[in-house]
C-alpha cells in the first residue's frame, strides 16, 4: 500500500515540476534574451536589447542582419501553440525604421534554409531599401502570408512609396513570389524634365499595373491626352504602355498603342521597342491611318528602327515603297530609296534649321509610266533639296525634263521644261493648290520623248498646243484645265487632210474620273463640239470606261476601252442629232454598237431613223469617164479589199425628207440597210421610196409619182429604178415617163394624153412643140430648122448629161431628104478605138479603130448588112 500511494505521488511532482520548468520557460522574460545572446551571433544577428516570452512573441530594438537589414524596433506576436503545427504560423510583424540593402542581398551567395511559415498580418513603417545606391522609402502592410519551399504568398499588400522617379500608392497581393499591384504615382521632376520634356501638360498622377517576379518587372498603364510642346499641331490620346524590365538580361521592352492627330489627319500607332543600358535598341512601328485620306497615298506604313552607340538605322516600308536611312550623329544620313517607278540614293545634311538633300534617281524600264519614254534619254537624273531660314528650294535635272522650284511661306513658283516644251508652276501650300501653264510649239518633237516617232508614212501630224492646268491636292487629288490647240495637220496615207485652227478642250480630274467639260474643233471645215460634261473613269490598268461622251450635245456614246489590250466596246445613242453642213441639213435618231480589236477587226450594227432634215448633197456617179469629146457608159472595176470590218446598219425616217439640188426637189422615205462583211466591201439593201417632187430641166417641170429605188447589194453599186415622171406640155397635153432597169443601163418608156408619136413626145418635152411642125423643110424654114436642129442638140446633151449622167459633146443631130430627125451619138472608148450610133432613117453601129494617126479602119453594121471601110484622113 505504501508503494501504490508513493507512485503516483512521484508522477505529479515530476509532472509538476516539468509543467513548472515549462511554464517558466514560456512566460519568463528572461529566458528570451538569454537565448538570443546565446545564438544570435552564430546566425550573424545582432540587436540592442530583447524582450519579450516565448510564449506569445518578442520586441527587439536595433535588430541588423550582417549588412542586409537592418530594424529600428521589431515587434514579433504569435500563440505558442500556432508554432506546434507543421507550418508555424506567426500573428503579427510589426518592424519601423526597417534599412535593405538590396545590392549586399544579391551578393551574399549563403543558404539558409528557411522552414514554413504563416504570417497573419505584416506591418512595415518608416522603411527604406537601397538598389543601385539609390534610396527608395515605404510603408508597407500584408495580410495573410504563406511562405512554402522559396515561394511567398500574400493575400493583401498595401505600400506608400518614395523613390527617385515617383511618389506612389500601391494595392494588390503576391501569388508565387509574383507580385501584382495598381499603383497611383507622382511622377518626380527630374524624370518629367528628362524623358517627358515634349510633353506639354505631364499628368500630375499615373495610374499603373505592375507585374514583378525574380526575373522581370511589367508596367502597365494608360494615358488618355498628351499634347506635344514643339508641335501644336500634334496630339497623342488614348495610349496604352506595357514596358518590360528584364533583370537577369538588364534589359527594357516597352510595347505601346495610340491614337495620333496632326492638324486634321488621325492615325492608330501600334509600337514595339527594346533597349539595354548598353544603349542598344530596336523598334517597330505600325502605322495606320483612319483619316480621310487621297486614293493616291496609302494608310499603311511599317518603321523598323535599330541602333547602338555607333551607327543607327530605319526601315520605312508604305505599300510597295521602301526606304532605308542611316546615320551616326543624327546629322548625316544616308538614305535609300525603291519605289514601283523609281529607285534613289542620296544623303541628307542636318546642321541646325538647314537641311540639305542630294540624290540620284534611277527610273524603271517596266514602270507603266515610263514604258513609252526612252529612259535614256532622262538619265542621269539628280535631285537637290536646300532648306534655310524656312526657305525651300528644290531642283531636278534629267536632261530632256529639269524643274526648279521655290517655297517661302508656303507660296510655290517654279518653271521647267519637258523637252522642247516649256512650263511654269505657281502653287499655294496652304490652299494645297498648284497651277500650271505650259505650251508645246511642236507636238511631234514632243512625243519623240515618249517613244513616238512619225517614220510611218501612213500617219503624218503636227500640231502645237498650250495647256493650263490647276492641281487640287487636298482630301482628293483633283485636276481642272484647258488645252488650246492653236493649229493641226493630219495627213492619212491615202493623201487623205485634216487640219483645224483654234481647237481646245477643258478637262478635270477627280479619284479617277475624267471630265471632258466642254470642247470645240474644227475637222474640214466642219465644227466638232461639246457643251456638255463627258465623265471618263480610268482604272489601276489605264482601262477608260466611257460613262458618257457627249458630241454636239446631243450624241452619246458609252463603253470601254483598253489601250493596253487594244480593244474597245461602244455604244452611240441620240434621241436628236441635229447635222447641219452646207449641203445636209437633217435631224437622227442613232443606235449604234460597236466593237473593235486588237486585229483591226470592226463590228458596227444597229438603227439610223432620219427624223426631220433636207438634203441638197449632189452624188457624185460612178458610170461615166470623161474624155475630150466623149462621156461613155461602162462598169467601174471594184476594188479589192482587204477589209476586217463587218456593218449590219439599218437606215430609215420617221418622215419623208427632202432633196433638193438645181433642178430636182422631192421628198423620199428611205428604208435601207447598209451591210459589210469580213471579205466583201460596203452594201446596200433596201428600198427608197420617192413620195412626191420635181425635176426642172431648162424651163420644163417634171413632176414625180409615187417611186422607188431599189437596191439589191451590187458592187459597184447599181439600183434598180421604178421611177414615174408627169409632164404637161404647154398646150396642156399629159406626158408619162416612165424609167426602169438599173441606173447602169436605164430603160426608159413614154406614154401620152392624147396619144403621139415617140418623135413627137421627145419633141414637147425638149422644144414644147411637136417634131412635124418643128421640123418643117422648106427652103422658107431653112434657118428654124438648122437653129431648131441646134437647140434640139442642146437640149439632148444637157438633159442627157446634166440627169443621167451621160454628157453627149459630140451627138450630131441628122436629117434626111424627108426631114426626119435622126441622131448620131460617138463613144470613144481610148485613142485609137471609138464606138458610134446612128438612128436616120435606119440604126447602125460603127466600130471605128485607128490604125495609124491619118489610116483608120471602120466596120458598119445595121438591120440590112454590114461593111468594112478603110477611111483616109488627111488634116488641111
Amino acid at each position: 500500500m505504501k508503494y501504490l500511494y508513493l507512485f503516483p505521488r512521484f508522477i505529479t511532482l515530476v509532472s509538476l515540476t516539468i509543467l513548472g520548468a515549462i511554464f517558466f520557460l514560456l512566460f519568463s522574460k528572461s529566458i528570451v534574451p538569454y537565448l538570443a545572446k546565446e545564438y544570435s551571433k552564430d546566425f550573424g544577428i545582432e540587436y540592442k536589447t530583447i524582450k519579450g516570452t516565448i510564449f506569445d512573441g518578442f520586441i527587439v530594438d536595433e535588430f541588423r542582419y550582417k549588412n542586409e537589414v537592418s530594424i529600428g524596433v521589431l515587434k514579433v506576436e504569435y500563440n505558442f501553440l500556432s508554432l506546434l503545427s507543421p507550418t508555424p504560423t506567426l500573428k503579427k510583424i510589426e518592424a519601423e525604421g526597417v534599412a535593405l540593402d538590396i545590392d549586399e542581398i544579391q551578393k551574399d551567395k549563403t543558404k539558409t534554409k528557411i522552414i514554413a511559415f504563416n504570417i497573419s498580418k505584416l506591418t512595415v513603417k518608416s522603411a527604406k531599401a537601397i538598389f543601385h545606391s539609390n534610396e527608395y522609402l515605404f510603408d508597407l502592410n500584408g495580410s495573410k502570408i504563406n511562405y512554402r519551399d522559396e515561394n511567398v504568398d500574400m493575400a493583401t499588400i498595401s505600400s506608400n512609396l518614395k523613390t527617385p522617379q515617383a511618389n506612389a500608392y500601391i494595392n494588390g497581393h503576391i501569388k508565387s513570389n509574383n507580385i501584382i499591384v495598381d499603383a497611383d504615382a507622382e511622377l518626380s521632376k527630374d524624370i518629367t524634365d528628362k524623358y517627358l520634356y515634349f510633353i506639354k501638360v505631364v499628368p500630375k498622377r499615373l495610374n499603373a499595373r505592375v507585374d514583378i517576379t525574380k526575373d522581370r518587372v511589367i508596367l502597365t498603364t494608360k494615358l488618355k491626352d498628351i499634347a506635344i510642346n514643339s508641335e501644336q499641331n500634334i496630339s497623342i490620346s488614348n495610349t496604352d504602355i506595357n514596358l518590360s524590365y528584364f533583370i537577369k538580361k538588364d534589359n527594357f521592352y516597352l510595347k505601346t498603342k495610340y491614337n495620333l492627330s496632326y492638324n486634321e489627319h488621325r492615325a492608330k500607332i501600334k509600337q514595339e521597342v527594346s533597349f539595354n543600358t548598353k544603349k542598344e535598341y530596336s523598334s517597330n512601328v505600325d502605322l495606320s491611318i483612319t483619316s480621310q485620306l487621297p486614293q493616291y497615298l496609302l494608310r499603311n506604313i511599317k518603321i523598323t528602327i535599330n541602333g547602338n552607340v555607333k551607327k543607327h538605322t530605319a526601315n520605312i516600308s508604305v505599300g510597295n515603297t521602301k526606304a532605308k536611312l542611316s546615320t551616326v550623329d543624327f546629322k548625316d544620313f544616308l538614305f535609300d530609296l525603291d519605289w514601283l517607278h523609281f529607285s534613289a540614293t542620296g544623303s541628307l545634311i542636318k546642321n541646325g534649321d538647314e537641311l540639305s538633300l542630294n540624290s540620284i534617281i534611277f527610273p524603271k524600264k517596266d514602270s507603266r509610266f515610263l514604258k513609252n519614254i526612252d529612259i535614256k534619254k532622262l538619265l542621269p537624273i539628280t535631285l537637290s533639296a536646300h532648306r534655310k531660314n524656312k526657305t525651300t528650294m528644290l531642283k531636278i535635272d534629267a536632261n530632256i525634263f529639269n524643274i526648279a522650284l521655290n517655297e517661302k511661306s508656303a507660296k510655290i513658283e517654279g518653271s521647267g521644261n519637258l523637252g522642247a516644251s516649256r512650263f511654269a508652276l505657281l502653287g499655294d501650300l496652304n490652299s494645297k493648290t498648284l497651277e500650271i501653264r505650259s505650251k508645246a510649239r511642236s507636238l511631234k518633237k514632243f512625243l519623240t520623248i515618249f517613244g513616238v516617232e512619225q517614220n510611218s508614212k501612213e500617219l503624218e501630224y503636227e500640231a502645237s498646243l498650250e495647256a493650263q492646268a490647276t492641281l487640287y491636292f487636298g482630301d482628293k487629288l483633283a485636276v481642272k484645265g484647258r488645252v488650246d490647240v492653236p493649229f493641226y495637220r493630219v495627213k492619212m496615207k491615202d493623201d487623205e487632210k485634216y487640219s483645224g485652227d483654234n481647237g481646245f478642250f477643258e478637262f478635270s480630274f477627280v479619284e479617277g474620273e475624267l471630265s471632258i467639260d466642254r470642247y470645240d474643233f474644227m475637222v474640214r471645215d466642219y465644227k466638232i463640239y461639246s457643251n456638255k460634261k463627258s465623265k471618263i473613269l480610268i482604272d489601276s490598268q489605264n482601262n477608260l470606261e466611257l460613262v458618257e461622251f457627249y458630241l454636239f450635245d446631243n450624241l452619246l456614246i458609252r463603253g470601254t476601252i483598253s489601250p493596253s489590250k487594244k480593244i474597245a466596246d461602244l455604244e452611240l445613242k441620240s434621241d436628236g442629232y441635229h447635222y447641219r453642213k452646207k449641203d445636209i441639213d437633217i435631224t437622227l435618231k442613232a443606235d449604234l454598237k460597236g466593237s473593235f480589236n486588237a486585229n483591226g477587226k470592226q463590228d458596227i450594227s444597229g438603227d439610223i431613223t432620219i427624223l426631220d432634215g433636207e438634203i441638197s448633197y449632189v452624188l457624185q456617179n460612178d458610170y461615166k469617164i470623161s474624155d475630150e469629146d466623149i462621156i461613155i457608159i461602162q462598169d467601174l472595176k471594184e476594188k479589192k479589199t482587204n477589209t476586217n470590218r463587218t456593218l449590219n446598219i439599218h437606215i430609215d425616217s420617221a418622215k419623208p425628207i427632202r432633196y433638193k439640188v438645181k433642178g430636182i426637189d422631192l421628198l423620199f422615205k428611205p428604208d435601207i440597210v447598209v451591210y459589210q462583211n469580213d471579205t466583201k466591201g460596203v452594201q446596200f439593201f433596201g428600198i427608197i421610196s420617192i413620195n412626191s417632187g420635181k425635176v426642172k430641166v431648162e424651163d420644163n417641170i417634171f413632176e414625180f409619182d409615187k417611186s422607188e429605188i431599189y437596191l439589191y447589194g451590187e458592187r459597184p453599186l447599181n439600183p434598180h429604178l421604178n421611177l414615174t415622171l408627169h409632164f404637161q406640155t404647154p398646150d396642156s397635153k399629159e406626158i408619162e415617163i416612165y424609167i426602169t432597169n438599173t441606173m447602169s443601163s436605164p430603160v426608159i418608156l413614154f406614154s401620152s394624153k392624147p396619144t403621139m408619136s415617140q418623135n413627137d413626145i421627145i419633141s414637147y418635152i425638149l422644144f414644147g412643140e411637136a417634131s412635124s411642125e418643128l421640123f418643117n423643110n422648106n427652103e422658107k424654114n431653112t434657118n428654124k430648122i438648122s437653129l431648131n436642129t441646134l437647140f434640139l442638140g442642146t437640149g439632148l446633151k444637157n438633159m442627157l448629161s446634166e440627169k443621167t449622167g451621160v454628157r453627149v459633146d459630140t451627138l450630131s443631130i441628122l436629117t434626111n431628104k424627108t426631114g426626119n430627125l435622126g441622131y448620131e451619138i460617138g463613144a470613144r472608148f481610148n485613142k485609137d478605138f471609138r464606138l458610134v450610133y446612128k438612128n436616120n432613117t435606119i440604126s447602125s453601129i460603127i466600130i471605128q479603130y485607128n490604125l495609124r494617126k491619118s489610116l483608120r479602119f471602120d466596120v458598119e453594121v445595121d438591120e440590112n448588112d454590114q461593111g468594112v471601110s478603110i477611111v483616109y484622113v488627111k488634116d488641111f
